[in-house]
C-alpha cells in the first residue's frame, strides 16, 4: 500500500500536468496546423480540430490513472473543443472578408461540429466501461465512420447551402435580386492566387447578361482542371446545349478571372473564379 499510493499520487499529478499543457499548446501546434492544411479548405479545420483533441486526449489517457481517466478524457474533448470553437470564431471574424463580394471562410460552427462527431468516436473507443465494452466500441467506431462520411459530404459540398448574392455579381444582373434565384459559392482555397467555385441559378437570360457583363467571350470548350471540381453538382462533362465563356487568357497574367459554363436548360451557370496576382 505504501508503494502503490506514491505511485497513484504521481500518475495522478502528471495527468493534471499534461491536461493543462495540453489545453494551452494543443490547438496552436503547427504541425496539427500544417496536417489541416493539407486538406482542402471545405474540410481543413475539421481535420484539425480532430487531430489536436484526439491527441490530447491520448495523452491524458495514457498519463492519469484508470480512476479519473474517463472523466478526465472526456473533460478534455469538452473544453478542446470549445477552445477550437473559440479559436476558429475569432480567426475567421479577423480574417474574413469581401473579396469579389464573397466571404473567404464558411461557418466556423460546422467545422467544430463535425470535428466533435470524430471526437465522441475516439472516447467511446478509448475508454469503455467494464461490461459494455463491445457495445460501446461499437458506437464508437460508428461515430468515426459518421465523421468519415459527413467529411465526405462537406467535401463534396453536400448539401448546398446557399449564400448571399454578392454585389459584384449583382451589378452584372442590373442590380434585379429577383433576376437571380440562388447563389452558391465554394472555397478552393490559395495563398496569394485563390480560387472560387460559383453556381448561379438564374432565368437563362440572366445568365447571359451576366457573362457579358463580366466581360466574358465565347471559348470552344473549359480548361481540363474545370470538370474534376470537388461538388457533386460541377459538370463532368459539357452538357447538351450549355456554353462556355472564359476571360481572355483565363489562368494567366493578374487580375480577376473567370471560366462560366452557362446551361439554360437548367437555368444554372456554374464559374471557376482566379485571383491571381501576376
Amino acid at each position: 500500500m505504501s508503494v502503490e499510493w506514491p505511485v497513484r499520487r504521481w500518475r495522478f499529478w502528471l495527468g493534471i500536468v499534461v491536461f493543462i499543457a495540453s489545453l494551452f499548446c494543443a490547438p496552436y501546434l503547427f504541425l496539427l496546423g500544417a496536417m489541416g492544411a493539407l486538406f482542402p479548405p471545405a474540410v481543413g479545420s475539421a481535420v484539425s480540430a480532430f487531430l489536436s483533441v484526439t491527441l490530447t486526449l491520448s495523452s491524458v489517457v495514457l498519463a492519469s490513472p484508470i480512476s479519473i481517466r474517463r472523466k478526465l478524457g472526456i473533460w478534455v474533448a469538452v473544453v478542446m473543443l470549445a477552445l477550437w470553437a473559440v479559436d476558429l470564431a475569432d480567426w475567421s471574424k479577423t480574417t474574413q472578408h469581401w473579396e469579389l463580394g464573397v466571404f473567404i471562410n464558411r461557418d466556423p460552427w460546422s467545422s467544430v461540429l463535425l470535428a466533435a462527431v470524430g471526437v465522441i468516436g475516439i472516447v467511446l473507443v478509448l475508454m469503455p466501461k467494464d461490461g459494455r465494452i463491445a457495445k460501446q466500441r461499437l458506437c464508437g467506431v460508428f461515430f468515426l465512420i459518421a465523421f468519415v462520411a459527413l467529411s465526405v459530404a462537406t467535401f463534396a459540398d453536400w448539401p448546398v447551402w446557399p449564400d448571399a448574392v454578392p454585389g459584384p455579381l449583382l451589378q452584372t444582373a442590373a442590380g434585379d435580386h429577383s433576376g437571380i434565384k440562388t447563389f452558391h459559392t465554394y472555397y478552393l482555397g490559395g495563398f496569394i492566387d485563390r480560387d472560387w467555385l460559383w453556381r448561379i441559378d438564374a432565368r437563362p437570360e440572366v445568365l447571359q447578361t451576366v457573362a457579358s457583363k463580366l466581360g466574358l467571350s465565347p471559348v470552344q470548350t473549359a480548361p481540363e482542371g474545370f470538370w474534376q471540381m470537388p461538388p457533386y453538382y460541377w459538370p463532368r462533362s459539357l452538357p447538351p446545349g450549355a456554353k462556355v465563356y472564359s476571360t481572355p487568357g483565363f489562368s494567366h497574367g493578374a487580375g480577376v478571372q473567370y471560366c462560366m459554363l452557362v446551361d439554360p436548360n437548367r437555368g444554372t451557370a456554374v464559374v471557376w473564379v482566379k485571383s491571381l496576382f501576376g
